[in-house]
């Protein structure tokens, strides 16, 4: 499954894949407006009552089926960007099948020893190859942070008065 949807991001790479994927969930969230989910609830009702009048149960409750609308309302009032931030960081699914990491340069498949993170805990965080990264570092596209340790690209230094500073440690 996952795979499936790598090879969609392959196919049209990384600009075209972002931009799908915020126009996906923008149409998604437009539909939660208050007449909408009005609407959706009472389907849910007649739906409900339509079982009930053939003595069926449903598997899910007009209680519980309303929480999940009204959860997904209040999900659309917040910014896509913020949204997928947060699942990227605190929403966890199963499943033994895993993206790859790869070098945002060369596109070679990463394992742990040979990967170097950069902008690490920002939406454009990337992994670099050792070979990758060498040459981010000298042309200047990558800066290391002599007291944190961190790579960040330039433009996530912050501005002072005498220089551009680190964002992970401002030194």
């Amino acid at each position: 499954m996952l795979s499936e949807i790598q090879k969609i991001r392959d196919q049209y790479q990384e600009p075209f894949f972002r931009m799908a994927i915020y126009h996906l969930i923008e149409k998604g969230t437009s539909n939660f407006d208050d007449d909408t989910v009005t609407a959706t609830k009472q389907a849910i009702r007649d739906g409900d009552a339509a079982l009930s009048a053939l003595g069926k149960t449903p598997i899910m409750r007009v209680s519980f089926q309303n929480n999940i609308i009204d959860c997904a309302a209040k999900l659309s009032k917040h910014s896509i960007t913020d949204i997928l931030r947060f699942v990227k960081h605190y929403v966890h699914f199963d499943g033994d099948e895993k993206l790859t990491i790869r070098c945002k340069n060369c596109d070679e498949v990463l394992t742990g020893d040979d990967q170097v993170p950069v902008n690490s805990g920002y939406e454009d965080e990337f992994y670099e190859c050792y070979v990758c990264h060498e040459y981010s570092m000298e042309d200047g596209s990558v800066i290391l942070c002599d007291s944190c340790g961190n790579y960040y690209t330039p433009n996530h230094a912050t501005d002072n008065d005498d220089d551009s500073t680190c964002p992970y440690c401002s030194d």
